[in-house]
């Protein structure tokens, strides 16, 4: 039985079947689209804007004793505001999903309060253990900065972009240099590091989504 002549006659063909898989797939992501270079754009400042403020406010000092409380309060209210953008990004891409698969975008908004709140946990039972203002200095920078690695690396394979897993590589690696460089300085690494990352990111965000 030949059944070419029918399917021809009725429209829908191999070409056909492949540029409707093709369309239902670009609507999909369209759906799903969580602004990477967004979320990037807003991090980027409020990681220059408190790291910086951070190493501002110790730059002089000698012996090391710790950032000021107002430069606390700037990378306190930077962070908070970044990760506010990242889960309304998360939101908005999550909304009118059906079924379980919103999920995913809820739990990796999550996931971030998670990991800050428990990073104010673990610097409180640092200052708790006596430790020195160095030691003290260095866990305050560097953690923040695997917090957000960590959370970007899981992030390229749950949204599939690969700008994600670039930006928390290089979070990793500036962490990993500022700690070797002292508290203060880390802070100033880091800051500028980390500002440069997140603004590649941004770049190779947009370029994916063009």
């Amino acid at each position: 039985m030949n059944t070419t002549g029918h399917d021809n006659a009725s429209g829908f063909d191999a070409a056909t079947a492949r540029d409707l898989l093709q369309d239902t797939e670009r609507q999909v992501k369209h759906a799903v689209d969580i602004r990477g270079d967004v979320q990037f754009g807003a991090w980027g400042l409020a990681w220059v804007l408190g790291y910086l403020a951070i190493w501002w406010s110790t730059r002089t000092q000698d012996p090391y004793v710790g950032p000021a409380g107002w430069a606390f309060m700037i990378l306190a209210v930077a962070m908070v505001s970044a990760i506010a953008v990242t889960v309304a990004t998360i939101t908005k891409a999550s909304a009118g999903i059906s079924g379980g698969s919103w999920k995913p975008g809820l739990y990796y908004g999550l996931t971030w309060g998670v990991g800050f709140l428990t990073w104010q946990v673990v610097m409180a039972a640092v200052a708790q253990a006596g430790v020195s203002a160095e030691v003290g200095g260095l866990l305050a920078g560097a953690l923040p900065a695997l917090i957000v690695a960590i959370i970007y690396c899981a992030s390229a394979a749950v949204w599939e972009q690969d700008a994600f897993f670039v930006v928390g590589v290089w979070l990793a690696v500036s962490a990993a240099i500022g700690v070797w460089t002292g508290p203060s300085t880390m802070a100033l690494v880091v800051g500028l590091l980390g500002g440069a990352g997140f603004g590649a990111g941004t770049l190779l965000s947009r370029r994916a989504r063009a």
